[in-house]
Parts: C-alpha cells; sequence; structure tokens
C-alpha cells in the first residue's frame, strides 16, 4: 500500500508488450506514478535495464523475463528490499558478482540465459529460498552455495554439470532438487 496523489493503492505496473512505449518512457512512467512495490517488464526487447529503475528503493518484485539483456547493471543491487528477481530468457552470460548485497532476495530465477558459470558470492543470499539456473551452460556449482540454508528449491535441470558438489548435504532445507538433463 502507497500513497500516490494522496490515495492510498495497492498496485502492480505491467507493462508487459507495451508496443507504443520505448523502455524509457516506460520506466519514467512508473517513477512519476509512485514508489513501485511490482514492476514487471517483459517482452520489450531491452537491452539494458533503464536508470529509473534505481529510483524504486521500495521495489519488492522486479520481472524483466523475454528481454535482450546482455548484463544486468551494478546498481540493480542497490535495490536492498528486492525479493525476488526473474530474468529468464534473455542473453545473460553472467550474473553480476555484487549479487550478494540483495539481502532480501528469496527467489532469483535466471533460467534459459547463456550463463557458464554462477558467482561464488551468490552463497551469501541467506534469504534465498528458491534458485532456478536451468537451461543454461553451467558445468559446476560454486559450492559456496552450501551456505543458502533457507534453500528450498533448486532448479539446475538442463545444463552441462557432471556432478553436484557434495557439500548440498548441508542444504537441511532442500525440499527439491531438479537436476534432470545434464
Amino acid at each position: 500500500s502507497t500513497i500516490c496523489g494522496g490515495t492510498s493503492v495497492t498496485y502492480t505496473v505491467v507493462l508487459s508488450d507495451a508496443n507504443s512505449c520505448t523502455s524509457t518512457v516506460s520506466a519514467s512512467v512508473i517513477v512519476e506514478s509512485c514508489t513501485g512495490i511490482h514492476t514487471v517488464l517483459s517482452a520489450n526487447n531491452l537491452v539494458s535495464l533503464p536508470q529509473e529503475i534505481k529510483q524504486l528503493k521500495n521495489l519488492r518484485v522486479l520481472i524483466l523475463d523475454n528481454n535482450l539483456l546482455t548484463e544486468l547493471p551494478e546498481w540493480l543491487m542497490e535495490i536492498k528490499n528486492l525479493e525476488l528477481l526473474s530474468i529468464s530468457n534473455n542473453q545473460l552470460p553472467k550474473l553480476p558478482e555484487g549479487m550478494w548485497q540483495l539481502v532480501s532476495l528469496t527467489e532469483l530465477r535466471v533460467n534459459h540465459n547463456h550463463l557458464s558459470s554462477l558467482p561464488v558470492e551468490l552463497g551469501g543470499l541467506s534469504k534465498l529460498e528458491l534458485l532456478d539456473v536451468s537451461n543454461n551452460n553451467l558445468e559446476e556449482l560454486p559450492a559456496q552455495l552450501r551456505n543458502l540454508k533457507s534453500l528450498k528449491f533448486l532448479n539446475v535441470s538442463r545444463n552441462h554439470l557432471v556432478a553436484i558438489p557434495k557439500d548440498f548435504t548441508k542444504l537441511i532445507e532442500l525440499q527439491q532438487l531438479d537436476a534432470s538433463y545434464n
């Protein structure tokens, strides 16, 4: 619930398939409308994130699926309240090493990208409950993922993994592990 123009509203901003808007105009609309809680910028052919997004300090959910992103800006790590980040079906070859700064993150979906490795710093996301890195080019997983004490769901299917680190037995909250088609 946020105050916008003198009234209290709960909202979700959806800009999916917004053919009449450019990404920058769309992002400006979000910033001018309210301090966003949920923002969906899927299927907009974005090649980079509009800088206006970093003004959304209360952003909880950011969905960037089905775009053309090849990198995530470092300023994204400044959005400390972010709980769900979905960047599926993009062209990311790597994730920023500063991902551990997203201390509120509970869900990270980066399936269907071009990831060949994961930053070891992901192991610092203590609240992470769901990690989906399926359909990438991963050959190994960093042992530091064993530190994800809250992790319940891990999808590493359809990569090029030859083994799961034995330290993963320390993931005592893990309920589902999908490592099929590796």
